[in-house]
């Protein structure tokens, strides 16, 4: 099985049902040589599969909503600045 934790808030997990054309999708790329991950979390560095989702009663669950009470905290502040820009790289 994969290697995230089980115990936490955040649930994370399969989606309910597959989607018909990524599924059809990975089944091409298999064809044509790149490698099935059967569990993405499960250590295999490289290929393709399904991710997990974190998804609750259909909707998509955040961290704010897994650990309300850190989502709350008043101390925290926008920046004053915006960042600098990353360089370009030729």
């Amino acid at each position: 099985m994969g290697q995230r934790g089980a115990d936490g808030p955040l649930t994370v997990g399969p989606a309910a049902s597959s989607n018909p054309v990524l599924a059809a999708c990975l089944d091409a790329a298999s064809e044509i040589g790149y490698p099935r991950a059967q569990d993405v979390s499960g250590g295999l560095e490289e290929g393709l599969g399904w991710t997990d989702l974190n998804v609750v009663t259909g909707r998509r669950q955040s961290a704010a909503d897994a650990y309300p009470a850190l989502a709350g905290e008043d101390d925290a502040q926008p920046a004053a600045e915006p960042p600098e820009p990353l360089p370009v790289l030729p």
